[in-house]
């Protein structure tokens, strides 16, 4: 068992902000190849890309991320489907 009175409220904020998005957003539905990509080197690194190109990729919109304090993280499904979007709409601009 943690003792530490940190992580008992990092773990409780985390789920409040997942049901705030769930009440805003609808219940997701759970993908079994859905992950939890942790600050930008996390989506970089699940991108094979930099960080500073997914820095900008970020920037743009593409893909939705959220924040539990100061801590940045999205999902890799969110991230697949930005990045498919992003592609095919610039594929129908042609």
């Amino acid at each position: 068992m943690n003792n530490n009175p940190f992580e008992v409220i990092d773990a409780r904020l985390s789920t409040i902000e997942e049901l705030l998005i769930e009440l805003k957003h609808g219940p997701r539905v759970e993908k079994t190849n859905r992950q939890k990509l942790n600050g930008i080197r996390g989506i970089a690194k699940f991108l094979k890309c930099s960080v500073r190109t997914a820095q900008a990729l970020k920037d743009k919109g593409l893909f939705p991320v959220y924040w539990v304090g100061k801590n940045l993280y999205a999902y890799s499904d969110e991230v697949e489907e930005g990045l498919k979007e992003k592609t095919s709409r610039s594929n129908h601009s042609k």
